[in-house]
């Protein structure tokens, strides 16, 4: 099959617009370019997204495509709408909830479940929250008391994975097995 345009070709014209965005900022300060930049971000994001979807193996650039659309979208909302009634102080730690989402929702429609993928993101997605709560004064709490208790969470997680990996593993096994057995006997 002839393609029209290759990735190579594709991402190299992304790339080349970007830097004519940043141009035409740095040239005319007074335009909004950010409007066009944040727009081709999200176009980028959509193009990495779909073509993610195309082969089993290209199912991980969803991790990237889903973080930069949910990270330009938001930017988008807060320059158009937002920005007036919150300060960006506030809300900054939303942005580490992107990430977090993208790595959750591969882990669950790639055929790898591995907790390589799963526990990164619900770490990100813990660390956000309570930094959108430190950031509100909501939670009162120090970094450092905030880091210990992060490491005895991640400790506690990893004992119990060690724990109960080897059995989930197992019964794993068995269902295939007997998901197997009950092919064959069709």
């Amino acid at each position: 099959m002839n393609k029209l345009i290759s990735k190579k070709h594709l991402m190299g014209l992304y790339i080349f617009l970007i830097g004519i965005s940043i141009l035409i900022k740095i040239i005319f300060p007074f335009l909004k370019v950010y409007f066009f930049l944040i727009s081709l971000i999200v176009i980028i994001s959509i193009n990495v997204i779909i073509s993610s979807f195309k082969k089993e193996k290209n199912k991980r650039y969803i991790i990237p495509g889903l973080t930069l659309f949910f990270t330009s979208m938001f930017f988008l909302l807060y320059f158009f709408f937002i920005k007036n009634y919150v300060n960006i102080k506030y809300i900054w730690p939303v942005l580490g909830l992107f990430p977090s989402i993208s790595l959750i929702i591969y882990y669950f429609i790639s055929n790898k479940k591995s907790p390589h993928i799963i526990i990164p993101g619900i770490f990100i997605g813990f660390i956000s929250v309570v930094l959108l709560l430190k950031a509100n004064d909501i939670m009162i709490i120090n970094f450092s008391s905030f880091l210990l208790i992060l490491i005895a969470f991640m400790l506690m997680v990893t004992g119990l994975y060690l724990i109960f990996n080897e059995k989930l593993r197992e019964i794993k096994e068995s269902k295939k097995q007997k998901d197997k057995n009950t092919d064959n006997s069709e």
